[in-house]
């Protein structure tokens, strides 16, 4: 579907002696640079009535700059172009009839919009905080709202199959560890393509029907999981009303809604709520304590200690962990071991997983992720036989009081090496029945 919109040849500019500011429309051919712009932070063009901006912009002062919309009145941002391509406060982002193109201090290359069906004739910042490159018919030939990366507003569509991909901090705005995905029936929450959150089953979430869900969206009333051409609504979150709010996958790995009302950013929505379904709350093995208070303690598991005073996660004592698939992968199994994690053990992606072997004991479990590169750890479930496998890369342990976590044992694959607490350790070949 082709979208137009209204342009208007009269530029409203205010002449500035870094710069001159534009509202709502650029014309190729223009340049910008934070330097250019310095008066104003970086920002060169305004929505028609000021309520976003586009800037030449660094996070929390430091020396990345990014190419940025921002919502004025809160300061956030909702857009940023070359997030994975920082600049310098020199380097220029042009403006002309192929598109938009940011250059490093070296003239290289950093990132520009794709080519195009047409030549520009203006670049729009819309009241909704969209970023539209136009022809010379007012047809939108691009649109920041259809690149979206940790963040959506009101007016926004986030389809079916698109991700929003969080940042690595508030100051660092390169693509995080952790996605939002939006499938034909929910949204979820990822690490490393494994589910940790669903929308569903947040106790706030509402079904209305069994459609196939189509896109994702916030409005003034709430978040929305549209299906039937737009027309009917999978899954709902009510708020209270507020015209500006914001959805966004957080450098912690929550996804939170954000109202924004005179000088007050209030969260509205959380989730997960749970500190230890964060897939990395702990760093690697480290061992988060679910509490009551649904905040996050963090230890290590019996036979497993500290990677160091200055960072997160956990390793075994004595014993060295394979990499997924790389050289120490090829390594003879004899040269393999598990360390049990101990009682009232879990993991996050247990409840969104399958197990890969029903109704086996815990040797085969053990086998089939000693025989798979990919494998770094299982969970085994005694009473069912059901063997769930760690792959690719291990998250935090979360330790539970709950009763049913009895039946659940964690192991992890660990290279045989120096000695070490046997009592910890099931090495394959034992015939072990536990």
């Amino acid at each position: 579907m082709r979208t137009s919109f209204l342009f208007s040849t009269s530029f409203i500019f205010y002449a500035l002696v870094s710069g001159s500011l534009f509202s709502e429309f650029i014309s190729p051919n223009f340049t910008a640079s934070y330097h250019r712009f310095i008066d104003d932070k970086g920002a060169f063009l305004f929505s028609r009535n000021g309520t976003f901006e586009v800037a030449v912009f660094n996070p929390g002062g430091k020396t990345n700059f990014y190419l940025c919309v921002i919502h004025v009145a809160s300061g956030t941002i909702i857009w940023s172009a070359n997030r994975d391509a920082p600049i310098s406060s020199s380097c220029k982002m042009e403006l002309t009839v192929q598109g938009i193109s940011i250059a490093g201090q070296d003239g290289n290359l950093k990132w520009a919009t794709p080519p195009l069906r047409s030549s520009v004739h203006a670049l729009l910042l819309t009241e909704m905080g969209n970023l539209v490159l136009l022809d010379r018919f007012n047809g939108s030939l691009w649109e920041s709202f259809h690149y979206p990366t940790d963040t959506i507003v009101i007016g926004q569509h986030l389809p079916e199959g698109a991700i929003l991909s969080s940042a690595v901090s508030d100051d660092d705005l390169s693509t995080g560890d952790y996605q939002l995905a939006i499938t034909d029936s929910d949204a979820i929450l990822q690490w490393q393509g494994q589910a940790y959150w669903k929308l569903s089953m947040d106790i706030r979430a509402y079904k209305n029907s069994n459609y196939i869900v189509e896109y994702m969206a916030i409005n003034r009333t709430g978040l929305f999981l549209f299906g039937h051409s737009g027309s009917a609504v999978v899954i709902q979150i009510s708020l209270s009303p507020s015209d500006f709010r914001t959805a966004q996958l957080g450098a912690s790995g929550r996804f939170m809604i954000r109202r924004f009302s005179a000088s007050d950013r209030e969260q509205e929505f959380l989730g997960p709520i749970n500190d230890c379904q964060i897939p990395l709350i702990c760093g690697k093995i480290g061992l988060c304590m679910d509490t009551k208070s649904n905040r996050a303690t963090c230890s290590c598991p019996q036979g497993f200690h500290r990677v160091s005073q200055n960072s997160s996660g956990c390793m075994p004592s004595g014993r060295s962990l394979p990499r997924a698939c790389d050289s120490t992968s090829q390594l003879n199994p004899s040269a393999l071991s598990y360390s049990r994690l101990g009682y009232d053990m879990d993991y996050f992606s247990i409840d969104f997983s399958e197990p890969v072997r029903y109704g086996v004991n815990l040797s085969v479990c053990q086998e089939f992720c000693t025989s798979d590169c990919s494998c770094l750890g299982i969970f085994y479930a005694n009473s069912s036989g059901s063997c769930y496998a760690l792959e690719n890369d291990l998250g935090s342990i979360i330790s539970s009081a709950a009763d049913d976590d009895d039946d659940l044992w964690g192991y992890i694959k660990v290279i045989v090496g120096a000695a070490s607490d046997l009592n910890n350790t099931i090495v394959i070949k034992l015939n072990n029945s536990l």
